[in-house]
């Protein structure tokens, strides 16, 4: 498990422009929704894995499940 920084390719008012989440990889990061939500919300977050950076920031300390660790949201 790492801990990873990801960010939208672009943001805009009302959504999440990053997170800081926990995942096994670089791709897995991108899967994971800074609302924690199982699904993709095109309202508050980017349409596909694919349009978000995924940086490595450091490694968790043990026992720390994959998810959402600290989310940025632009309330509008």
């Amino acid at each position: 498990m790492k801990l990873y920084l990801i960010e939208a390719s672009c943001s805009w008012y009302d959504s999440y422009n990053s997170a800081i989440v926990a995942a096994k990889d670089e791709e897995d990061a991108k899967t994971i929704h800074p609302d924690g939500s199982a699904g993709w919300s095109t309202q508050t977050w980017v349409d596909k894995p694919e349009q978000v950076t995924a940086t490595l920031v450091g490694t968790p300390i043990r026992g720390t499940k994959r998810g959402v660790i600290l989310a940025s949201f632009n309330a509008g």
